[in-house]
C-alpha cells in the first residue's frame, strides 16, 4: 500500500471555510473525510506529496489520519502536523498533534509540534517493541500565522479513496 502524507493551509470567512481551504491546498478538499488511528500495514510505502484529486473522486470516502487545527483568534499562529516510523517490513506508526501559540511565530508552533511527535512517536515504538532509530524518523509539519481571516493548518496521511457501495444498508 502507498500512503500520501499532504499538507495545506487556507483561510476564510469561518474556521470551517478555512478549513474546507486548507483540505484544498493538501488535494483532499472533495472527498468524505474518514479518519483512522495510527497503524501503518505491512508492506507499505510512505511518500510526501500533493494528494492526486481528480473529478471522478468527487464524494468518495478518503481514509486518512489526520492533525488540523483553526482558529478564528487573530494574532496566534497555528501548527499541525504528523511524524511516523516504519520497521523493515514497512509496518509502523503514525503520530499527530497540533499547536497554537499566543504571538505570530508559526516556527515556535512548528517546534512545539515536532517536539510532541518525536515524544510520541518513540512511546508508540517502545508499546510495540519497535527499536526507535532516528534515522528512520520522518515528520511533516505546516503551519500558519492567524492575521487577518479565520485559519487552518492541517498535515493528512492519507491511505486510499473508495466509492460508497450502493449495496450497503442505510441507517435512518
Amino acid at each position: 500500500m502507498k500512503i500520501t502524507v499532504t499538507a495545506g493551509s487556507g483561510t476564510g470567512n469561518t474556521t470551517l471555510s478555512a478549513f474546507d481551504a486548507a483540505l484544498k491546498a493538501a488535494g483532499i478538499h472533495n472527498y468524505n473525510i474518514i479518519k483512522l488511528s495510527s497503524v501503518i500495514p505491512p508492506s507499505s510505502k510512505v511518500v510526501v506529496r500533493k494528494w492526486k484529486n481528480a473529478p471522478t473522486e468527487h464524494g468518495k470516502k478518503l481514509y486518512t489520519v489526520l492533525a488540523e487545527i483553526r482558529t478564528d483568534i487573530m494574532g496566534r499562529s497555528i501548527a499541525a502536523g504528523i511524524g511516523w516510523y516504519q520497521i523493515k517490513d514497512g509496518r509502523g506508526i503514525f503520530a499527530e498533534h497540533t499547536d497554537m501559540i499566543e504571538r505570530l511565530n508559526s516556527r515556535e508552533a512548528e517546534e512545539n509540534v515536532s517536539k510532541k511527535i518525536e515524544a510520541t512517536v518513540r512511546d508508540l515504538c517502545k508499546h510495540r517493541g519497535y527499536p526507535f532509530d532516528k534515522r528512520n524518523f520522518k515528520k511533516l509539519v505546516s503551519s500558519a500565522e492567524v492575521k487577518d481571516k479565520p485559519t487552518c493548518t492541517l498535515v493528512a496521511a492519507v491511505y486510499e479513496s473508495q466509492d460508497f457501495d450502493a449495496n450497503t444498508p442505510t441507517i435512518g
